[in-house]
């Protein structure tokens, strides 16, 4: 393995008992620094490309249930509200997003199923083709009375 050239005669005659046990000491010891090398350069690499901000939240998080369990209260963090218009915004365009990524299934799915021409699907049958439907998503704006 690691161990490269060595004389297990030698050491067997130095001590019959001990050597064996040190050299496997040895082994065991070394086998697992190499090993520790190795986890972190894994580590290091792998925590490099990552943004790590969940330890600061995560850090925040503990502080206040130790405030909280001493009594000790912070007042709450102000969250801007975002006017109506700008909510409806970011709403159409997430339903957009999801609009398209439904399109895109609904196509991977007509080209795996069989071919919607091969049935008529305005009749309802009791065969197992396929059944196929459509999907719309339909966005109204409630007026604030």
């Amino acid at each position: 393995m690691m161990l490269g050239r060595f004389f297990a005669s030698d050491m067997l005659e130095a001590n019959p008992l001990i050597g064996p046990v040190f050299f496997s000491a040895f082994m065991v010891c070394i086998f697992t620094l190499l090993m520790n090398f190795l986890m972190s350069i894994v580590c290091d690499a792998i925590s490099a490309d990552v943004d790590v901000n969940h330890d600061q939240e995560l850090a925040e998080h503990m502080w206040s249930s130790v405030c909280a369990k001493l009594g000790l209260s912070s007042p709450p963090k102000e969250v801007v509200q975002e006017p109506g218009e700008l909510k409806l915004e970011k709403l159409q365009e997430n339903l957009g997003i999801i609009q398209e990524q439904l399109d895109q299934s609904l196509n991977i799915c007509d080209s795996i199923l069989p071919s919607r021409h091969r049935y008529n699907l305005d009749q309802p049958s009791t065969s197992s083709a396929p059944h196929y439907c459509e999907v719309k998503i339909v966005i109204q704006h409630a007026e604030d009375d």
